[in-house]
């Protein structure tokens, strides 16, 4: 994301919040244009015949997730909050079923939609636990040449997004057969899961503090330098080409 955003290879990138964080430490000609959606389920998904029924059973358990994403913070607070201690196990998104069915891990904290993938194949023996109040935002970038380049365009792509938005929060026919068909999962699947999305277009003040947070938080996992001083998030921050409301 970084090398193509910044690079001029594409106008708009996406990214969660956790990996912009870190991304804008060494991008400083990018900028957040666009939050496009929150997302508050996140869990961890545990295995019954592991021995874990609740966060406090998670204790010296391990737990798969894609080390430095939104993922894997939301594991490491979980278990910051209840005072535990588990071990982080490096499992890409792909390979979330597999690690959790075939017993190579005792948990995983995945997003969507591996999350609800974990959870089917799972049946029975999957425990849902959450912890904390952390809402995965996924973020539009894009570098201060392309905007000053192809701002109506730019504008118009946020139009034209607001309304896809619109039509997954209605769960539209069109809506959930375009992201089947973009990510080829089943609809029946996508219609369990688009919902718990917050798809309206904004981008809010207050993600700068969040941004710190996580920023803060990537120091200490290596995805950022530990000498390195975090930015003003705030100044990342243009929200000029979203639609108008009110």
């Amino acid at each position: 994301m970084r090398a193509a955003g910044s690079a001029g290879q594409v106008d708009i990138a996406t990214a969660a919040d956790v990996p912009t964080s870190a991304v804008l430490t060494r991008s400083p000609s990018l900028r957040v244009i666009g939050d496009g959606s929150r997302w508050e389920g996140s869990r961890i998904i545990a295995r019954r015949s592991a021995g874990i029924d609740s966060v406090r059973d998670l204790a010296g358990k391990s737990i798969g997730t894609p080390i430095g994403t939104s993922a894997a913070y939301f594991a490491a607070d979980t278990l910051a909050r209840s005072a535990i201690s588990a071990n982080l196990v490096q499992v890409s998104p792909s390979a979330t079923v597999t690690a959790a069915t075939q017993g190579n891990v005792d948990a995983v904290s995945i997003f969507q939609p591996y999350q609800a993938q974990v959870l089917q194949a799972l049946g029975s023996d999957a425990v849902e636990l959450g912890g904390g109040g952390y809402s995965q935002h996924s973020l539009y970038l894009a570098a201060q040449n392309a905007l000053a380049a192809k701002g109506p365009a730019v504008t118009s792509f946020f139009a034209a997004l607001a309304d896809a938005g619109a039509d997954l929060a209605k769960l539209s026919d069109g809506a959930v057969a375009a992201v089947a068909g973009a990510t080829q999962l089943d609809p029946a699947l996508l219609r369990d899961v688009l919902p718990q999305f917050d798809f309206v277009l904004r981008l809010d003040p207050d993600l700068a503090a969040k941004l710190t947070e996580l920023g803060t938080w990537a120091k200490t996992q290596g995805s950022v330098d530990a000498a390195t001083e975090l930015p003003a998030y705030a100044s990342f921050l243009n929200a000029e080409f979203l639609p108008r409301t009110g």
